[in-house]
């Protein structure tokens, strides 16, 4: 066995050669190593080493299978079995025993050629590898181990072919890492008497320049440098140790961000704890205040910057921190949390079968009204509570994965917090276990095998109730909503019933229901809150605006039979749904440009009127429906589209024209818009023009990027039609429309016409059709870059007001004329195309507004 002292690498150790680094690495490759053990005292940089050459080996692909295993003081053999098999996908359950798992890891990762690092082993078993089923090295495997360890114990029951001893830092080195992390707010004339005293070790280094990273100049800096001084230089490695982790608890700048490192050690040690849970905690828990949720989440996030810069907390990975085991253990000696109310589980592995509350915790404060506890990642399989634990404010049961029943917490009157997600296992909570519970604000079981809840009619202050993948709730179950809910999470479950306890003194603001399209059984509901707004693209939140000025329902979902049962005659479109704006979209294209998605309280076709100065007459609607990139018929969106008054369309693969929807059922549609929809041909067939006029009610039509349109009606026409219930029709980008209207259509009532970027478009109306008969209405025209556009119609148009014309060159003749009845026109156009505009009667054009392109009055 190789014993080699070695240094650390340079992105953290300034100046240092990178001997640890490079050890470690040859020993990966090493067909002559299968065990590494790197081995020290806590805080020397043993985790860091091994995690720098894991990163390497996997950038270098050396490796078939990379498996890191965290483990800590309180990790058994089977626990650490567990992690393994977790990682390496093999299905642990509560009946599975040690020898059925040994024999899975190891079938598992026979004839692979992996790399295992057990990070913080502290095993006591001999033959520890044999007993997990890692199989060892031999000729035909290339595969390692890599354990790190601080105690001889493990180090020698590991049986290493290599053991890596991180040395000491030298001076230089150790004032390079100290003035990296602490920046310019440290004096050169006292910093380095600090950093003396730290005897060489990275974790003190890191957590005195944590502590000096926000202090002052000045004699508060110089007071703060001689308290370090005194407590630190003075002491041996171990006592310095000790004695920086305290420093630098006293040195964060204020008790509420004290009290958020304190909560940090509800956690196991040997987990990572998601950062955005964690920040969701301390606001449960009232350590952090504002006045709304995005206020409380910025300050979240404020204190956990402040952590990670002190060296309290370290970044895992990119979603998980970590508080350092040292950090932890000296922390917890000291009762560092005395100031914040709460039980710490102890030996988490030696918890099994029934527990009480009062048993197996370390008290971290005593003599305080309320406390909290965590028994996260235990093997318990039953809870009971206890007359001992009555001033429980938190109760931490998260990842219990044998957890199967929980009883007898009925007298844990002042609890606030009672989450046991994540615990599989759990189907039972005994009936009225919340009876007395008025108190408790956050109940989490999201992940449990849960069938039933007890009666919630006693919950008065829940706040959040989150059942998120509990898809063993029973179909029967009724959900009584307490007054004051505000956030129900019912994503990935089956049941949808819970409408039935929700009434009108409801307090909702956000409903999550996840991606599961049978999520809701909308006919199933009678009442719904109003302001209800859910973006699958973004979560799986429903909220709901308390705004009384906007109760508009928005929904964003990627599959139409999310509606599927939601039909036109639903009670829902009077108690709830009166306004609402429905998008269907998959989430595969959820990066396209959804240019006419709403956004806050602002109604997207308004905002675009204004922003593009057309359709400024169109009246405020209340019901939108868009659907998005389909290559089939949406099914379930029949009921929306009976209700919608405006209709979006975009990149529909499956739409030859307008009535592919059911045109019959879109009674109610004011407004339509059609885009990149490129199979269609025709926007109606012939016989579809007197419905549209029958129904009376679509008055704005845009259309769009149509590749294939040819005709705005297909078929034959034999008897002239009006279609007069439109209004505003833009046109744009249909690059293969030669003639827009068939001679036998009117649009007597139509205002505005706009028709842009057409390349081959030729006319409007044929020359035969006047004006005055086809469109005695139409006051503003705008025809932009049209360059084989001829004609508009025959006749005059009696009403026209304005007329844009941009890039019509072959237009020699518009249809305008001048007399007593008509009003004043105002032209505007390029001055060579206005030059060349032919006139049967010259007086005409003197009696005409002309403005040039470039000018505005």
């Amino acid at each position: 066995m190789d014993n080699i002292e070695v240094g650390h690498d340079r992105d953290m150790l300034p100046g240092e050669k990178l001997q640890a680094i490079q050890q470690l690495q040859r020993a990966l490759v090493n067909p002559e190593v299968g065990t590494v053990v790197i081995y020290g005292i806590g805080g020397s940089g043993k985790t860091w080493t091994a995690k720098k050459a894991y990163n390497t080996a996997m950038t270098s692909h050396l490796f078939d299978t990379y498996i890191w295993i965290p483990l800590s003081s309180s990790c058994s053999v089977r626990r650490a079995m567990e992690k393994i098999s977790t990682r390496l996908s093999i299905a642990v359950g509560a009946d599975l025993s040690e020898e059925s798992m040994r024999a899975k890891i190891s079938e598992s990762l026979e004839g692979r050629n992996f790399l295992l690092v057990l990070d913080n082993a502290l095993f006591k078993e001999d033959g520890v590898l044999d007993r997990m089923g890692v199989p060892r090295r031999n000729r035909l495997n290339a595969s390692k181990v890599v354990a790190t360890t601080r105690t001889s114990r493990s180090l020698n029951i590991m049986e290493p072919d290599m053991v890596i001893t991180p040395t000491s830092l030298g001076r230089k080195d150790s004032w390079d890492l100290f003035c990296e992390m602490a920046g310019e707010s440290i004096s050169s004339k006292v910093g380095p008497a600090l950093v003396e005293g730290c005897n060489g070790m990275p974790l003190p280094i890191i957590l005195l320049a944590g502590a000096f990273r926000n202090v002052p100049s000045g004699p508060a800096m110089t007071k703060a440098q001689e308290s370090a001084m005194i407590s630190i230089v003075t002491a041996g490695p171990f006592y310095g140790m000790y004695r920086a982790v305290r420093f630098g608890y006293s040195m964060l700048p204020s008790d509420r961000v004290r009290d958020c490192f304190s909560f940090c050690l509800l956690f196991p040690e040997d987990i990572g704890i998601p950062s955005n849970d964690l920040i969701r905690y301390w606001i449960m828990d009232g350590l952090i205040d504002g006045d709304n949720d995005m206020e409380k989440s910025k300050m979240g996030r404020d204190i956990l910057v402040v952590l990670l810069d002190h060296g309290m907390l370290y970044w895992e990975d990119d979603d998980h921190v970590r508080v350092h085991d040292v950090v932890r253990e000296v922390a917890l000696d000291m009762r560092i949390a005395c100031k914040l109310p709460m039980f710490q589980s102890s030996a988490r592995d030696d918890l099994h079968g029934e527990v009480a509350l009062e048993l197996h915790n370390l008290s971290i404060a005593v003599g305080v009204s309320c406390s909290r506890r965590s028994l996260m990642e235990s093997t318990i399989k039953e809870l009971c509570g206890s007359p001992k634990c009555l001033f429980i404010s938190t109760l931490l049961l998260r990842g219990n994965h044998y957890l199967k029943e929980i009883r007898h917490i009925r007298p844990l009157v002042k609890l606030e917090i009672l989450d046991a997600s994540g615990s599989a296992s759990l189907k039972k909570i005994e009936s009225g276990s919340f009876d007395l519970l008025k108190m408790l604000k956050t109940l989490d079981l999201s992940g449990t095998s849960i069938e039933y809840l007890p009666s919630t009619s006693g919950l008065r202050d829940l706040r959040r109730l989150l059942l998120d993948g509990c898809r063993s709730l029973k179909s029967d179950w009724r959900l009584q909503v307490p007054p004051k809910l505000k956030i129900l999470d019912l994503s990935n479950t089956t049941f949808a019933n819970f409408a039935y306890g929700i009434n009108t003194a409801g307090a909702f603001q956000n409903l999550q229901l996840g991606n599961n399209d049978d999520a809701i059984n909308w006919e199933a509901m009678q009442w719904i809150q109003v302001g209800l707004t859910w973006d699958q693209r973004a979560s799986s939140s429903f909220t709901f605006n308390r705004d009384e000025n906007d109760t508009t329902a928005r929904i964003s979902v990627s599959n139409a039979s999310f509606f599927k049962s939601l039909n036109k005659d639903s009670p829902l479109w009077k108690n709830g749904l009166q306004k609402f704006h429905f998008v269907i979209c998959p989430l595969e294209e959820e990066s396209m440009d959804l240019d006419i998605l709403v956004h806050s309280m602002q109604y997207v076709f308004r905002d675009t009127y204004l922003k593009t100065k057309h359709f400024s007459h169109s009246t405020s609607h209340s019901r939108f429906l868009e659907i998005h990139s389909s290559d089939s018929y949406p099914a379930g969106v029949e009921g929306i589209l009976a209700r919608a008054e405006v209709i979006s369309l975009k990149n529909l693969a499956f739409l030859t024209q307008l009535s592919d929807l059911n045109l019959q059922e879109m009674r109610p549609m004011r407004e339509c818009w059609i885009d990149r929809c490129n199979r269609m041909e025709n926007v109606f067939s012939g016989n579809e023009i007197e419905l549209i006029a029958a129904m009376g009610s679509l008055q704005n039509l845009w259309i769009s990027n149509l590749e294939k349109l040819t005709s705005f009606c297909g078929g034959a026409m034999e008897r002239l039609s009006n279609l007069s219930c439109l209004r505003h029709l833009h046109l744009d980008c249909c690059p293969n429309l030669t003639c827009l209207f068939p001679a036998t259509l009117r649009l007597q009532e139509l205002e505005t016409l706009q028709i842009k970027f057409c390349d081959n478009l030729q006319c409007v109306f044929d020359n035969s059709v006047l004006g005055e008969d086809a469109l005695p209405r139409l006051q503003t025209v705008r025809l932009w870059e049209l360059p084989e556009l001829t004609s508009v119609c025959g006749g005059v148009l009696p009403s026209i007001k304005n007329l844009e014309v941009k890039n019509c060159l072959k237009l020699k003749k518009i249809p305008v004329g001048v007399d007593n009845k008509s009003p004043l026109a105002v032209i505007r156009g390029e001055r060579v195309w206005w030059n060349n505009v032919t006139w049967e009667d010259e007086r005409i054009k003197s009696l005409l507004i002309f403005r040039n392109w470039g000018r505005r009055f």
